[in-house]
């Protein structure tokens, strides 16, 4: 007679079963976790995803149908709204329209002049609908029954565009910034809709850092850095690789391609400088605190990262 065969089942030891339990534990906990840290990111995201389009378009038309006598040519981005912890206008992608003048209406001296003088028509004309307030480089229009428009003046010169300086009042230098927008809504729209809600989310955090970055800096970074992002399309990965990248990035001059300058980052000096390799650090913290709170599964804590707890 043969032998028993071999290869029979081997029954679980106690300390596999306790692993395997431990195991799926884990993973629990980090689904968790990720889930929770993006439903805060979201709400976060509010202001911006909540907008109805359609409404959002109708409104930017009968502004541009009020404005018809007074306006040369306008650029409809439809990136606008803002996180509603962090109102401010600091950049391309906080902005619903680019009205370029009529300079023969709007014979400015200086950029503060331009939106007065922006400002007081824009109550004339639409006062009854909507309350107007004036920014450091731009006009908010808000609705009576609820959408936000971020309105910026611009006027055309013989070789580009002036636009208010949000740093001072001065003009920014000659610039294309229609080049730019049009980059930047082909990314945006290429990785569905996910890149201007990122950069809405990471500046607030850069907005802590000495020396700051310059809103529109932050946005062309933004665009270098998912140029080629195959990751996944959350808010939390997608934040997750900007600061990743940022860090090593900023440390080399980005050329311009609005020609608004040589480089859109040359305030903060040459290749290698003292600025950028602060800057570096600050964004490497940040990513340090991120990696530090999923190890921790710290929701609380990978969103004071971004200053968003």
């Amino acid at each position: 007679m043969g032998g028993s065969g071999g290869g029979g089942y081997a029954p679980r030891t106690e300390q596999q079963t306790e692993s395997s339990i431990q195991s799926a534990r884990r993973a629990t906990e980090s689904a968790d976790y990720e889930a929770a840290v993006s439903e805060r990111l979201q709400d976060l995201l509010a202001a911006y995803n909540g907008r109805d389009p359609d409404t959002i378009n109708d409104r930017l038309e009968q502004v541009k149908e009020i404005l018809a006598d007074y306006l040369e040519s306008s650029v409809t981005l439809r990136f606008g709204g803002s996180v509603s912890k962090h109102t401010y206008v600091d950049g391309i992608s906080d902005v619903d329209c680019l009205c370029f003048l009529n300079p023969s209406k709007f014979p400015a001296d200086s950029p503060q002049q331009l939106l007065q003088e922006f400002e007081g028509l824009l109550r004339q004309v639409i006062g009854k609908r909507a309350d107007v307030e004036r920014g450091a480089l731009s006009i908010k229009l808000t609705y009576k029954d609820g959408p936000q428009l971020q309105i910026l003046p611009a006027l055309r010169t013989a070789t580009g565009v002036r636009i208010p300086s949000a740093e001072e009042d001065a003009w920014s230098q000659v610039v294309y910034p229609q080049r730019f927008a049009q980059a930047l809504t082909d990314l945006n729209q290429k990785l569905s809709g996910k890149v201007v809600p990122v950069i809405k989310l990471v500046k607030p955090a850069i907005n802590n850092l000495d020396p700051k970055m310059k809103g529109y800096h932050i946005e062309v970074l933004a665009e270098r850095i998912f140029q080629e992002y195959r990751g996944d399309l959350t808010a939390k990965a997608m934040v997750q690789h900007f600061f990743d990248r940022a860090s090593d990035l900023v440390k080399t001059p980005i050329g311009d391609m609005t020609g608004q300058s040589l480089y859109v980052d040359d305030y903060l000096g040459h290749r290698n400088s003292a600025e950028r390799e602060a800057i570096g650090r600050d964004l490497r913290n940040v990513a340090q605190r991120m990696k530090e709170a999923d190890a921790r599964h710290s929701v609380d804590d990978w969103l004071s990262s971004i200053d968003a707890g």
